[in-house]
């Protein structure tokens, strides 16, 4: 399957303990964005982390842009994660959680990838 946000393969070598530390240091090795796919990848150990980011406001209520960090961090979930549950919960938390506009804006933008639009279409 060929996936739409890049793995950086140095931080999916990371341990657990290390992923963690590094994402929330100041200076986050590789850029924090890098790190939501290996979280996904590890959808097990890091659902709470990337359910709580894909709604908190700092990714969320961003002006000026298109393309909310809140928007890639789904996109990783929804790119690297195999839990087709924890698909379906990410759709409605993020259904219950983000503006409407938001969402909306986002379900168009991923509706040419069935693969991700699937777990949106049922609302």
């Amino acid at each position: 399957m060929k996936h739409i946000v890049n793995l950086v393969t140095e931080i999916n070598n990371f341990s657990d303990e290390d992923l963690l530390k590094n994402f929330r240091s100041e200076d986050v090795v590789y850029g924090r964005m890098n790190y939501y796919a290996v979280f996904a990848k590890r959808i097990e150990k890091f659902k709470e982390l990337l359910f709580s980011e894909v709604i908190d406001e700092k990714n969320t209520e961003i002006e000026f842009r298109t393309f909310k960090p809140s928007w890639y961090i789904a996109i990783s979930v929804l790119d690297y994660c195999a839990d087709k549950k924890v698909l379906e919960e990410l759709a409605v938390l993020i259904k219950n959680n983000w503006k409407l506009e938001d969402y909306q804006s986002f379900v168009d933008y991923i509706s040419k990838e069935e693969r991700f639009y699937r777990f949106f279409n049922k609302f």
